[in-house]
């Protein structure tokens, strides 16, 4: 699910930056490429996040999620608050360092299988019904 979701994100973030055309374009004979980079990667990374935290306060599930047949969880098994989902989106940006290696050690030693993001909003990952 992470991995589909890392995708999602990137295709997204790009879409962002088609857009709003904060990325740079440059068309090379009929392809054409799309470069963010600085503040406007990180307004769109953020958007992207926000996304993300709305879907799975509301729906409990991102794109990834679906396909994984996971859900995102409080510690009562509740759906998430709005608030709890866009923490754990947020500290992608320090899970994800080093392609996911801080996310994945955090993983590793937290007794609960949890990365950063979800021990800071006390969420869960888990297995839908």
């Amino acid at each position: 699910g992470g991995l589909i979701d890392l995708i999602v994100s990137f295709i997204l973030v790009l879409l962002f930056g088609w857009i709003t055309g904060l990325g740079e374009t440059s068309e090379l004979g009929a392809e054409a490429s799309i470069s963010i980079e600085g503040w406007p990667f990180l307004l769109a990374c953020l958007v992207v996040f926000l996304a993300f935290a709305l879907m799975e306060s509301s729906l409990g599930k991102t794109p990834g999620k679906y396909i994984a047949h996971t859900h995102v969880a409080d510690e009562n098994g509740d759906r998430v608050a709005l608030v709890a989902a866009f923490i754990r989106n947020i500290l992608r940006f320090v899970d994800g360092i080093a392609f996911y290696a801080v996310g994945l050690v955090f993983i590793m030693i937290d007794k609960k299988n949890r990365r950063l993001g979800d021990m800071l909003a006390n969420t869960y990952v888990v297995a839908d019904d």
